[in-house]
This record gives structure tokens, sequence and C-alpha cells, in this order.
């Protein structure tokens, strides 16, 4: 099997980027080639060393580029992930029908596009253009589906939930001279936030509710492990970052780093308004670490039900800060994940699923 990786932007603490980094390394059959592209003018420099031994990189012209090897060589399957580009993603398409490839389409971040272009009559005729000419649509919880049905793209999508290699979480141990180096103190409670500073993320929410709760307890500290998203809302949220007395922040997507602040962390926040996943809810319940979620996407409801985490309000300072607060007096009792159970969400099961996609499409 000659398979292509579409991957249109990648960064290393973009959930979508980060699953498929791990897709892509866990893909390791000896039939299958792996080939991908991304453009690199919207990457984080060491993206390409993350990549390089697992992924075969084109980092030329965006645009361009990608036309031209598509158009040079034969694809049995083209799984295109995420939905930025939508000329790019329609161009990828009929060239590849042209050349009789099989087209998988996971839309990450579709419920980005839902929330801001829905009414658009234009982008409704190019998402039924593009039920009509894709083969397979290979999505990671219901919530996506429905958001298809919303955008009258009806073709039958698959659920595969995302996965992450549990195994290298658990056994990296915490690096103690980092976190003296971040500041962190023993008796701290610290707070953690990873993921992107951008509007739909919720974080300016989160800070207003760290400034809450500073006054009342004494031991807390704000960690933000984050990725940049738009110039200046980087600067409204640095900037509202100042009233925060206790923090630490850092873009670093080194894992060692990044899974020792996880695991040092007394509570994951996950303030977001929409997501489709929340790829750090699952890197938080593999851990252990206690998760306040907003109830959105589709994992969230499975971890409510479950007693794995609690739920805060959308767009609420108040609510973080109280729910917080409750957390730290012990006034909220969450159970932790069974390894059965979480089993589920490893990077190998996603893996196994998504191979068996791939050889049914080719069958037919």
């Amino acid at each position: 099997m000659k398979l292509f990786q579409y991957v249109p932007r990648l960064d290393e603490l973009g959930g979508t980027q980060f699953y498929v980094k791990n897709l892509i390394e866990s893909l390791k059959y000896p039939h299958m080639k792996l080939v991908g592209f991304w453009n690199k003018k919207d990457s984080i420099n060491s993206s390409e060393a993350i990549f390089k031994s697992n992924f075969k990189i084109f980092n030329q012209n965006f645009s361009f580029g990608l036309l031209k090897y598509i158009t040079r060589s034969k694809y049995d399957t083209i799984h295109v992930h995420g939905i930025w580009e939508f000329l790019m993603l329609f161009l990828v398409v009929i060239i590849s029908k042209l050349k009789k490839s099989k087209i998988v389409f996971s839309p990450h971040s579709l419920f980005e596009i839902y929330e801001q272009h829905a009414k658009s009559i234009s982008f409704r005729t190019y998402c039924k253009i593009i039920n009509l000419l894709i083969d397979k649509i290979i999505v990671a919880s219901e919530y996506d589906t429905k958001l298809l049905k919303n955008l009258g793209i009806s073709k039958k999508a698959t659920i595969i939930p995302y996965g992450i290699n549990q195994d290298k979480y658990l056994k990296t141990e915490i690096n103690s001279d980092y976190l003296k180096v971040c500041g962190i103190q023993k008796d701290d409670f610290v707070i953690i936030y990873i993921g992107r500073f951008a509007k739909n993320k919720g974080i300016e929410y989160l800070i207003d509710a760290i400034s809450i709760l500073e006054k009342k307890i004494d031991n807390l500290r704000f960690v933000a492990v984050y990725a940049s998203s738009d110039k200046e809302y980087d600067k409204f949220i640095l900037k509202k970052m100042d009233k925060i007395q206790r923090k630490y922040l850092t873009n670093t997507a080194e894992h060692t780093k990044k899974v020792s602040l996880l695991k040092r962390a007394n509570v994951l926040v996950f303030p977001s308004l929409c997501d489709s996943f929340g790829l750090v809810l699952l890197e938080a319940l593999v851990v252990g670490v206690p998760i306040l979620a907003t109830y959105v996407g589709g994992f969230v409801p499975f971890l409510e039900e479950k007693n794995y985490c609690q739920v805060i309000k959308k767009k609420s300072s108040e609510n973080i800060a109280k729910n917080l607060s409750n957390l730290y007096y012990g006034h909220i009792k969450l159970k932790k994940i069974p390894k059965h159970e979480i089993k589920k969400f490893d990077i190998s099961e996603n893996t196994r699923k998504m191979f068996e996609e791939y050889i049914i499409l080719l069958s037919k």
C-alpha cells in the first residue's frame, strides 16, 4: 500500500498534528509507504526534527509543491487531515480522483470552520461537493458526525477516537531539576493549561479565574504550556497574564518537560469554548491528573458520565474559580480511569482500526 498522509499545518502543541505524529509513528507496516507534506511557513522550527524519523516531509512552496508531488506519483490512498485550506483540499481531492486514488478525509477542526461559516451558502455547497468526491470519512467522536450532517455531508463517518502512546507517558519520569528551574515548589498547588492561545480555547476566562483564586490560595501556581495562534491575541493574553503573580509560561514541546509539568500538576483545566475531542484530556487521564473541563466535543461527555472529570461552565471565570477552590479543599472527588478502559484510547488500538479501514476501502 502506498499511502500519502497530507498534513496541511504542523506545530508541536496542536492536537491534530500531535495525533497525526503518533499515528504515523505507529503505522509501522512493512508494505505501507508514508509520505507527507506541510507548510513550513506555519510551523515551529523543531517540528521537522520530530517528524523526520518516520515521515517523509515536503516543505516546498505550499500550494504548487503539494500539487506537483501528488500529480507525479500514484497513491493507493490519500488521507487528508484537517480542513484549513478549502481550495487546496478541493484540488487534492480532484487530482486524486483523476488518478484513481482512494480519498480518506479526517476533518479534525471541523468545529472551528462550522462556527465561522455555517450560514455561508458557498461553504455548504463546497461541503456537498466534497461529500460526493471523498471515499471515506473518519472522525474522532459522535460530536463530529452531528456537525457533518448539519453541513450537508451525509456520507456515513467511521468513528475512531484519538489515541496516544500511553507507555511513553507512563514510563516518563518527572524531571525534578526542570521543575526547580520552573520555580515549582514542593507544596505548590499547580494548575496547568496545555494548548493554544486562541479565542475558542477559553484561556482568558481561566486567567481571570486564577486571578480570583490567588487572593485566597497562597500556594497556587499557574503553568501554561502553550502554542501561539494569533499574534494580536497572544499579546492580549500575555498582557492579561501580568495580573497573575505565581506563574510559569513555556512553549516547549519537548516530551519529558511537558510530561514532567503535567504529572506534577494538581489539576488540568480545559476551558475550551468548542472542541472536537480534546487530546490533552486523554494525556491527563493517562497520568492520573484531575480534570476540569467545559462540556464540549466528544470526549468530555464520556469523562463526566464516568466521573473522571468535573464539568465547568463556558466563559465563566467565577465558575472555574469555584470549582478549582472546591478541588483544592477536597470537596470534589474524581475517579481514576481503570487500566482496561484507558487502553481503548491507546495509539496502537487507534492504528489497528485505521489500518483496517484502509484495507476495507482498497478492497471495494
